[in-house]
């Protein structure tokens, strides 16, 4: 436990919001302007008081290490944060993947599908906006994809929902789809 939870201070009053956003009193506007983030990513530090607050930050976290690395190209931090069995499903399409097949099994697999992806974009974001749901070491997320093409130029704004579940601190497996109700209906969680 860090020193702001020493006896003597109390945590943080938490409250659970429409969506998964824990939030303190203090942060209430802050945090609903800013997509329900984790207050770690408002103030710059975790808050390590309440323990179900921790994993879910803790989770959230890793996500945005994930999208980073994604978004950058970083392949190496990225097969660092996978378990060895992942599995990684897919949203769209590319010309240089087998026809039909939609998940990828192993970090090695993911990363030539990493590389096959980032090699048709010029530019390329993946960043998180909203956590719908987390529960345990399953997150679901809705995340903005934006990049444009190599080769055509054009411009790719998507939003898609995603369901991370994660063991052991690892991606476990990676899921898309096009609602956040596919997305808890997948997983079982209500939002």
């Amino acid at each position: 436990m860090d020193s702001s939870c020493a006896a003597g201070s109390s945590p943080p009053v938490r409250k659970r919001s429409k969506r998964l956003g824990f939030r303190t009193s203090a942060l209430d506007e802050k945090q609903e302007s800013s997509h329900n983030l984790p207050i770690s990513a408002l103030t710059g530090s975790p808050t390590r008081c309440h323990p179900l607050a921790t994993a879910a930050e803790e989770n959230i976290a890793f996500i945005h290490r994930g999208l980073d690395a994604f978004s950058r190209g970083d392949f190496e931090v990225g097969a660092e944060l996978m378990q060895p069995d992942v599995e990684w499903h897919v949203s769209f399409r590319l010309p240089d993947l087998p026809v039909g097949k939609t998940v990828y099994r192993g970090p090695d697999e993911v990363m030539r599908v990493w590389a096959a992806f980032r090699s048709v974009w010029d530019e390329l974001s993946v960043t998180l906006e909203e956590v719908i749901e987390a529960h345990g070491d399953v997150v679901v997320v809705r995340a903005r994809f934006v990049g444009r093409g190599s080769a055509s130029r054009v411009e790719v704004d998507r939003t898609l929902f995603y369901v991370f579940e994660l063991a052991a601190g690892k991606l476990k497996r990676l899921r898309p789809f096009d609602t956040d109700a596919e997305a808890l209906a997948a997983t079982g969680l209500q939002g």
